[in-house]
């Protein structure tokens, strides 16, 4: 086994994480799909990670359709970072509205990584945040970090978006977050990434158990960001 981390860096040094990425979403299409039919409540969506590698066709291109191909936008959340958008930023905005206008919603990952992404939140149709994990960290231990995700939050809200903490690990996070409201997280406190098989069992068991929200990611295509 490689981290996550590794295997990532060297397939982007390589020349190799778009091929590895439109494989793998040809692999996850018919899951999807199994998983869709299984009756799973109004309103859920599978989570899809657009980095800078799959979109190095250029934004005019639409690579979105590709990347979609035979699923319901309904289903979808594409999660988008800012490096991925900005090397076109009028024609990220136009690809992403038109996906929204078929069904899907689109997320802006990484938030508060870069250095644009306030500006992002007025400059593309977006339709929620997903604070980084880098935020989430010390949010526990550090007042500092937890007035700025405190920040975060109020400022998502105020505008009408939706907020996911990411890289959630432990409990004392979980705490923080849920008291500054956020009750929209992921990461390992909750499940480590699984294969497809193992992870329908566990999606199946937490419906049953009514712990799900209508929104998971299954961005195994992108190993080192599944949460």
């Amino acid at each position: 086994m490689v981290n996550a981390a590794e295997f990532i860096a060297l397939a982007k040094r390589t020349g190799l994480l778009e091929r590895l990425t439109e494989r793998v979403f040809t692999q996850a299409r018919p899951h999807i799909r199994r998983l869709a039919s299984l009756g799973l409540p109004d309103g859920f969506r599978f989570r899809v990670n657009l980095g800078p590698a799959s979109t190095d066709r250029s934004w005019r291109d639409n690579p979105l359709d590709e990347l979609v191909r035979g699923i319901d936008p309904n289903l979808l959340t594409v999660d988008v970072r800012e490096a991925a958008v900005t090397v076109d930023l009028p024609a990220a905005a136009g690809t992403l509205a038109s996906f929204r206008a078929r069904g899907g919603r689109v997320c802006l990952d990484d938030f508060a990584r870069g250095v644009s992404s306030l500006s992002l939140l007025r400059r593309l149709p977006i339709d929620e945040v997903r604070i980084d994990r880098q935020a989430i960290d010390t949010i526990a231990v550090h007042p500092h970090d937890r007035a700025i995700v405190r920040s975060i939050i109020a400022v998502v809200r105020e505008i009408g978006l939706s907020v996911t903490a990411e890289g959630v690990e432990t409990g004392a996070q979980a705490d923080a977050l849920i008291a500054l409201g956020c009750v929209r997280q992921q990461g390992h406190l909750y499940a480590m990434a699984l294969p497809a098989d193992a992870f329908e069992s566990f999606l199946l068991d937490r419906l049953a158990e009514g712990y799900v929200s209508n929104d998971i990611p299954v961005q195994a295509w992108d190993p080192g960001e599944l949460d």
